[in-house]
């Protein structure tokens, strides 16, 4: 895709850290990161961000990929308790997964997408409905 910067860094015509890579798959260093060792796993070719949508073997070969970063971001940085990841692509609209390294002596401060307050029982029924009919 001609604007996408994710495209732009498989070509080459914008430089990356690159800490694996494969025919299919390249992973890179995150130069946003909320966590220090942050990296993105992505789709070598142009995938939609839109998760309902990826094929299901993209998103398995992507996942295997993640996972292997992160046990290698896990095993060569210090005090790495484990790696968390996201898949929600708002920022660039090309398949991604970023994986958070979480930090000793407190990993959980590292941790997003904290749960909110307990919901509703009736409203839980109500989109349980919604959902399965």
């Amino acid at each position: 895709m001609e604007n996408c910067i994710f495209c732009k860094i498989v070509s080459g015509e914008v430089p990356a850290y690159k800490v694996l890579e494969n025919d299919s798959i390249l992973a890179f260093l995150d130069i946003y990161p909320a966590n220090k060792g942050q990296a993105l796993v992505i789709p070598k070719r142009h995938v939609t961000a839109q998760f309902s949508k990826v094929d299901s073997e993209v998103m398995a070969g992507t996942v295997s990929v993640a996972q292997e970063v992160a046990q290698k971001i896990e095993d060569s940085l210090e005090n790495v308790s484990r790696c968390i990841i996201a898949i929600e692509g708002f920022d660039v609209p090309h398949f991604h997964i970023k994986i958070y390294p979480t930090y000793e002596p407190d990993p959980v401060k590292d941790a997003f997408g904290r749960g909110g307050p307990r919901a509703d029982d009736n409203e839980l029924k109500k989109i349980q409905d919604k959902i399965t009919r």
